[in-house]
């Protein structure tokens, strides 16, 4: 399991912003219908999530996380 924390900084470009949550969304939905993410559950007033992943092995679910931080700017994952 893993929890994420997106922290965009608050004079963020707006544009910029919509694109980085419009690309996370779209990453996020992939991995979702490919089966990678089992279970994920947001949390309440934050932009966070906990995301159960099922994948072959620790080294694949680090490769994920790093993706994740790679493409996107301001992404914690833990």
């Amino acid at each position: 399991m893993v929890r994420m924390q997106v922290n965009l900084p608050p004079d963020l470009d707006p544009d910029l912003r919509e694109r980085l949550v419009a690309e996370e969304r779209e990453y996020s939905q992939g991995l979702q219908r490919e089966g990678r993410i089992a279970a994920i559950w947001r949390v309440s007033g934050q932009f966070a999530n906990y995301c159960l992943f099922d994948v072959a092995d620790h080294e694949r679910a680090a490769r994920l996380r790093l993706r994740a931080a790679d493409v996107r700017l301001h992404l914690d994952a833990g």
